[in-house]
């Protein structure tokens, strides 16, 4: 596996959530987590959907098929709004159920819904 990874470029994506997956949950993490998230969510994150930005080419998108895809995508959304409200309400009734408090349950259902994240990291990978 770490021939596939290192020949497709993202070892340091897999590494990266390996890390994630061993570290220990209590103070340590949370002392990291304290000198990193402002860094991370205040400069790093901002960049890098700048940088994702910077590298799409809208004029790609230079026929009637790709146009008709491009409009059938960007319809999509009332559908998977629905799912996303389903998702939402879901944990949010989970996380009350759990003890959480609102802001808590809201905070679980923020970040359930925020996906893409990772797709947007190998698909820069994959353009490189």
């Amino acid at each position: 596996m770490c021939i596939d990874t290192d020949v497709t470029g993202i070892y340091a994506i897999f590494g990266a959530f390996v890390l994630g997956a061993v570290t220990p949950r209590q103070e340590f993490a949370q002392q990291i987590r304290q000198y990193t998230e402002f860094l991370t969510t205040s400069f790093l994150l901002p960049i890098f959907f700048v940088f994702s930005r910077l590298n799409t080419q809208i004029g790609l998108v230079n026929t009637p098929t790709l146009w008709g895809i491009t409009l059938l995508i960007i319809a999509m959304p009332t559908a998977v709004n629905y799912a996303i409200l389903g998702k939402g309400i879901a944990c949010m009734l989970a996380a009350k159920l759990a003890g959480e408090n609102w802001r808590e349950s809201a905070t679980i259902v923020a970040l359930m819904n925020s996906r893409g994240l990772m797709e947007l990291i190998i698909l820069n990978i994959g353009l490189e």
